[in-house]
């Protein structure tokens, strides 16, 4: 099921491009809205890559969880654009993280279920 690290690698890229799209007005913000795409997209992408292992999934979960957490722990919650941003994107990274480890892969004819005979 690669739809939801599909869904996460596209609000990565969102987050890691947001700083020059919206008007951001503190540093901090930039950088870790930045810093914290780039992470939520390489998460994304090695989650898609291994569908059957959920550990980089609850990463993108933690990851998410700090990006809507952080306009409060880094001190920009009084820029109403770069807070709303970071709640949503958050958010919604968040909602499919936890969408992704949740959701089990059978397993392909051959990895758990040896030829009988």
């Amino acid at each position: 099921m690669a739809a939801p690290s599909i869904a996460n690698a596209i609000l990565g890229a969102w987050l890691a491009f947001a700083p020059w799209m919206l008007p951001y007005e503190s540093g901090i913000a930039s950088s870790n809205s930045l810093l914290f795409g780039l992470v939520v997209i390489a998460l994304a992408l090695l989650s898609a890559g291994a569908p059957r292992y959920h550990a980089f999934a609850g990463l993108n979960a933690f990851a998410g969880l700090w990006v809507f957490a952080s306009p409060w722990v880094l001190g920009f919650s009084n820029e109403p654009v770069a807070l709303w941003n970071s709640i949503l994107t958050g958010g919604l990274i968040i909602l499919f993280a936890v969408a992704r480890a949740v959701v089990s892969v059978p397993a392909t004819y051959g990895e758990d279920n040896p030829p009988q005979g």
